[in-house]
C-alpha cells in the first residue's frame, strides 16, 4: 500500500513537472513578444506575465506591473493603469517596500471604486489586508478583508473569498481567537476544493494544522500537515515544503518528543539552505535550539540560538542601515538648506554694500542735509544685518546644542544594549532564566529609549521645516484628560501613582489643535510618571485665566527635571506650543514638586 502511494506521488510530481515546463515555455513566448509589440497588445501581455509573475518573481511582477502602469496613464487607459498598479503594489510588498506598496493599492483602489468596478475594488482590498497583517496591524488588515468578503459576496464572485476567508482566520489565530480562526479557515478551505485550487489547499491544510497544533490537539495537527506537505511536494513548492516541515517539527517539539522533532527541522533547515529562504532557516535554528534544551544538551542549543541570532541581527542590520540613510539624507538635505540661506544671506550683505557706496558718493554730491537722512538709513540697515546674523547665530547654537544633547542621550542606551549582550555571550553557561531574562528587558528598555529619541528628533525636524500646521478646534479639557489617564493608567498602576484631577470650575474648553496639544500632554505626564517617586500622585488643575484656559501639571518629588531627556522633551514641547501661540510656565515648587502650566486661547 506504502509503495502504491510513494508511485502515484512520482506520478503526479512528473505530470506538475511537465506543466511547469509547458507553463515556463509559454512565458518565455510571450516575453520574446514584448519586443515586437507596442499600446494595446503590449499592455495585455504586461498584464498576463504580472499574473504568472505574481509568486515566482516579485522583481519581474514589480518591473511589469510598472511598466503597465506608465503605459496605460499614457494612453489614458484606467482599467490598465489600476491593474499595473495593485501588481506594482504586490511586487513592492514581496521586495519589502510597505510603505510604497501601501500607496501603490490605494492609488489603485481609488481608480476601481470611481469607476464601480467591485471586481477591481475587493482585489485591492484583499491586497491591503495582506499588507497591514505583514505589518501586524490586524485590526487594519481585519477591517480590509472584511470588506473583500462584503464585496466578493455582493457581485458573486468566488475568486478572493477563499484567501480572503484564510487571511481572516490567520487574523484571528494571531488575536487567540482560535473558534473563529477554524471557522474562517475550514470556509476558505471548502472553496478552495470546491475550486481545485492546489496551492490554496495547501495553505488551508497547513494553517488548520497550526491552529490544533496551539489547541494541543497533536494528532488531528499532525494530520493536517501531512495533507498539506504532500500537496507542496507534488507542487514542487520549496519554500512550503520548508515551512510544512517546520510546522511538523513544531507538534512534535510541543508534545516534547523532542528527537522527532529534531529530524523534521532538520529537514526543513536543509531545504531552506538550498534555496536561501532566511528567515525560515531563522526559525529552524530557533526551534532547534529548543529541541536541544528540552534534551538538556545546552552546548548545542547555544550553538543554534547563536546562529539564529545571528541571522536576525544580519536582517535588521539591512533594515536600521535603510533607515540609518533616511536620516543621512535629512540631514544632508538640511545641510544643503543652510548652505542655500547663508548664500543669500551674503548676497544681501554684498547688495547692501554696494548700496552703501552708491549712497555715499550722492552723500557728497548733496550736501549736509541729505548726508545726515543717508546716515541714518545706513546705520538702521546696520543694525538689522546685525539683527539677522544674531538671530542666525543663536538658531544654530541652539540646533547644535540640541543635536548635542540628542547624541549624548543616544549613547548611553547605545552603551548599555553592548554592556548586556557581551555580558549574555560571555556569562552564557553561567546565568539562570531568570538573569537573562531581566538583561533582556533592560536591552528592550534601553531600545525603546531610543526609538523616543530619535521620534523626537523627527519631530523637530518636521517643525524645523514647516511640516507641522496648527488646526485648531474646541476641546473639551474634562474629556481630553479622561482619555489620556486611560491611555496611561497601566503605567501609573505599576509605580503605584494615581492621577489626580481638579476642574471644580466647571467646564473647560481651548481652542488648540488636538493632535498637537495630545503630543504635548502625553510628552509632560510620561516625563512625570518616568521621574516621579513611586507610591505618590500627578496632580492636574484645570484653569480659567484672562480669556485663556488650560492646566496645571504637578508631580511629587520629581528628582530628575533637570535630566538631558527632560530637556530634549521640553524643547520639542516649547516648539510646538509656540506653533499655537499658546504658553508655559515651569516652576520648581520645595513642597509640591514640579509645576508646569499650560494656558491656551480659551475656546
Amino acid at each position: 500500500m506504502k509503495k502504491t502511494l510513494l508511485l502515484f506521488l512520482h506520478a503526479v510530481a512528473i505530470f506538475a513537472a511537465g506543466a511547469v515546463s509547458r507553463e515556463q515555455q509559454r512565458i518565455d513566448s510571450l516575453e520574446a513578444l514584448l519586443s515586437t509589440t507596442t499600446d494595446t497588445t503590449r499592455m495585455s501581455i504586461l498584464l498576463i506575465l504580472c499574473g504568472d509573475y505574481m509568486k515566482a518573481d516579485p522583481k519581474k511582477l514589480l518591473s511589469y506591473g510598472t511598466e503597465l502602469e506608465h503605459l496605460a496613464n499614457a494612453s489614458g487607459n484606467w482599467d490598465y493603469k489600476a491593474q499595473g498598479l495593485r501588481y506594482k503594489g504586490i511586487g513592492l510588498k514581496a521586495t519589502g517596500k510597505y510603505k510604497e506598496s501601501g500607496d501603490a493599492y490605494l492609488k489603485a483602489l481609488k481608480i476601481f471604486e470611481s469607476h464601480q468596478d467591485i471586481f477591481g475594488s475587493a482585489s485591492c482590498n484583499n491586497s491591503l489586508g495582506a499588507l497591514y497583517f505583514s505589518l501586524n496591524e490586524l485590526s487594519k488588515a481585519e477591517y480590509y478583508y472584511l470588506k473583500t468578503i462584503e464585496q466578493s459576496k455582493k457581485a458573486g464572485i468566488d475568486r478572493f473569498l477563499p484567501s480572503a476567508y484564510n487571511n481572516l482566520g490567520a487574523v484571528y489565530a494571531m488575536q487567540k481567537k482560535y473558534n473563529q480562526a477554524l471557522m474562517y479557515f475550514n470556509e476558505g478551505l471548502k472553496l478552495r476544493l470546491k475550486q481545485k485550487d492546489e496551492y490554496g489547499i495547501a495553505s488551508s491544510y497547513g494553517n488548520l494544522g497550526r491552529i490544533y497544533t496551539i489547541l494541543g490537539r497533536f494528532k488531528k495537527a499532525l494530520e493536517f500537515q501531512k495533507k498539506s506537505l504532500s500537496i507542496r511536494e507534488t507542487l514542487k513548492d520549496e519554500e512550503g515544503v520548508a515551512n510544512t516541515l517546520n510546522n511538523i517539527g513544531e507538534i512534535f517539539l510541543d508534545e516534547k518528543n523532542f528527537n522527532e522533532a529534531i529530524i523534521w527541522f532538520n529537514k526543513g533547515l536543509a531545504i531552506a539552505k538550498l534555496f536561501g529562504y532566511q528567515e525560515l532557516i531563522r526559525s529552524s535554528y530557533e526551534a532547534l535550539s529548543e529541541c536541544h534544551e528540552g534534551l538538556k544538551n545546552y552546548a548545542a542549543a547555544h550553538e543554534y540560538l547563536s546562529l539564529s541570532v545571528a541571522i536576525k541581527d544580519s536582517m535588521m542590520n539591512i533594515e536600521n542601515r535603510n533607515q540609518l540613510e533616511e536620516l543621512t539624507t535629512q540631514y544632508e538635505t538640511e545641510k544643503k538648506e543652510q548652505q542655500i540661506k547663508i548664500l543669500a544671506k551674503n548676497n544681501e550683505i554684498k547688495e547692501a554694500e554696494n548700496s552703501r557706496k552708491q549712497l555715499y558718493i550722492y552723500l557728497i554730491l548733496s550736501g549736509s542735509a541729505v548726508v545726515v537722512v543717508l546716515l541714518f538709513v545706513l546705520m538702521r540697515l546696520y543694525k538689522q544685518k546685525e539683527l539677522a546674523n544674531k538671530k542666525l547665530k543663536k538658531l544654530d547654537e541652539e540646533k547644535n546644542e540640541f543635536l548635542g544633547l540628542a547624541a549624548t542621550d543616544l549613547k548611553k542606551p547605545l552603551t548599555t544594549i553592548i554592556d548586556y549582550c557581551r555580558m549574555q555571550a560571555d556569562y552564557f553557561d553561567k546565568l539562570n532564566k531568570e538573569k537573562i531574562l531581566k538583561h533582556s528587558a533592560n536591552i528592550k528598555l534601553a531600545a525603546s529609549k531610543m526609538v523616543d529619541l530619535i521620534s523626537n528628533l523627527l519631530d523637530v525636524n518636521a517643525i524645523e521645516q514647516g511640516r507641522i500646521k496648527n488646526n485648531p478646534e474646541r476641546i473639551d479639557l474634562n474629556k481630553f484628560f479622561d482619555d489620556l489617564f486611560k491611555e496611561f493608567e497601566q503605567h501609573a498602576r505599576e509605580k503605584n501613582i494615581t492621577f489626580k484631577i481638579d476642574n471644580s470650575g466647571g467646564s473647560y474648553h481651548v481652542h488648540a489643535d488636538h493632535r498637537l496639544l495630545t503630543h504635548v500632554t502625553e510628552n509632560l505626564l510620561a516625563n512625570s510618571l518616568k521621574n516621579t517617586d513611586s507610591n505618590t500622585h500627578i496632580f492636574i488643575k484645570l484653569l480659567k485665566k484672562e480669556g485663556k484656559a488650560g492646566y496645571e501639571l504637578t508631580d511629587s518629588k520629581n528628582q530628575k527635571t533637570n535630566s538631558q531627556d527632560v530637556i530634549l522633551a521640553m524643547g520639542i514641547i516649547k516648539r510646538m506650543l509656540n506653533i499655537m501661540q499658546a504658553e508655559i510656565e515651569v516652576k520648581n515648587d520645595s513642597f509640591r514638586g514640579s509645576v508646569v502650566t499650560i494656558l491656551l486661547s480659551e475656546g
